[in-house]
């Protein structure tokens, strides 16, 4: 009697276990399965959209880092397309933006993929061109999350050179020294 109790309570101890176990694989499977998926819409994506974008209207930002407060005044931001400017804008800044490190943000309500930014501040000038989008996702606990979306990589090059700081980031070390100004402060 004790003997088929035992069995009993084995049997029913492995076939937990045997559930258990199905429960995790069924759940791991299904969640790689949605990762994988997801992948696969993200590269469609890519192609179909990301990479046609061809006009910019979001509000890129810049940051000015390593200048002293007293330093900076205005900036100036102008649109290059084809050799030619196309659009100017000079902006007045807070001593406080430079001192908190804020992003500035880019004057212009549109422009193209390929246009080139050039962003003058103090005696330096910068040349930012190069914008790449990648398709991405929201990240939940589980892996992405939601439809699709593009996201901009910023801006790949900052006078000439591929981009070594997160986020636009305009070190002072790295601007080119103008030596005429178009504007006065």
């Amino acid at each position: 009697m004790i003997v088929k109790i035992l069995k009993t309570l084995g049997m029913i101890t492995i076939a937990g276990v045997i559930a258990v176990v199905l429960f995790i694989l069924i759940f791991w499977g299904i969640v790689n399965y949605g990762r994988y998926s997801k992948k696969r819409e993200a590269i469609a994506y890519q192609k179909g959209v990301c990479d046609t974008i061809k006009t910019i209207t979001d509000g890129f930002a810049v940051q000015p880092t390593g200048f002293k407060p007293n330093e900076v005044k205005t900036i100036l931001f102008q649109l290059i397309r084809n050799g030619k400017v196309r659009q100017e804008k000079l902006i007045g800044i807070m001593p406080k933006m430079i001192r908190k490190n804020e992003n500035v943000t880019i004057p212009f309500n549109s422009f193209l993929k390929n246009d080139t930014i050039t962003v003058s501040i103090n005696n330096r000038l910068y040349l930012l061109n190069g914008i790449d989008f990648i398709a991405s996702h929201n990240w939940g606990m589980f892996g992405p999350v939601g439809s699709c979306f593009c996201e901009s990589t910023g801006f790949r090059k900052i006078n000439g050179k591929e981009v070594s700081t997160p986020y636009n980031q305009l070190r002072k070390e790295e601007g080119k020294i103008k030596l005429y100004t178009t504007h006065k402060p």
